[in-house]
């Protein structure tokens, strides 16, 4: 997948009042802010999961998400969220195998068998190989969103130094 980075205006500032806190309390706050913008780009990708699948299809990624909070979606597994030496970095993605062919598009070819195999309407379907076209639901929900996640960790970050000092 894609690597999409956020800077922040402000660095120096922000690492001065950094520096004032724990190390503990320092990737906490990392943590908590990479969580908050993930879930802004899960959102979006979930709604647009939603528009880009049509309703012919099961639905597995289109209906990954709920009209509830993402902290209460069945999906939270969308966000991986770690801290590292420098920080926090998060991998945000569906938990269904097939999320990934569908965002980038691809040609699927059996392993194990003659042809790929399944049923549509009771009728057995085969194939030698099947060509995917990409239909990308989770990049533009970063992309097209950088300055609402950016606002998002910048108040969780602001929040967490207010709170720890």
């Amino acid at each position: 997948m894609a690597t999409i980075k956020i800077d922040l205006e402000g660095v120096d500032e922000l690492e001065r009042k950094l520096s004032k806190l724990s190390k503990a309390a320092a990737t906490t706050i990392a943590k908590d802010a990479v969580d908050e913008g993930g879930a802004v780009i899960q959102f979006h990708a979930q709604l647009n999961a939603r528009n880009v699948f049509s309703d012919n299809q099961r639905g597995q990624l289109r209906n990954s998400t709920r009209n509830e909070s993402i902290r209460n979606s069945p999906v939270q597994d969308w966000i991986e969220s770690r801290t590292t030496a420098t920080g926090a970095e998060a991998e945000i993605g569906p938990h269904v195998i097939y999320g990934r062919i569908q965002e980038l598009g691809g040609t699927i070819r059996p392993v194990h068998a003659q042809a790929l195999h399944w049923v549509i309407d009771g009728e057995d379907r085969f194939a030698k190989k099947v060509t995917i076209p990409a239909r990308p639901y989770l990049r533009p929900a970063a992309e097209e969103h950088i300055p609402q996640i950016t606002d998002v960790m910048r108040r969780t970050i602001a929040d967490g130094i207010n709170d720890a000092v």
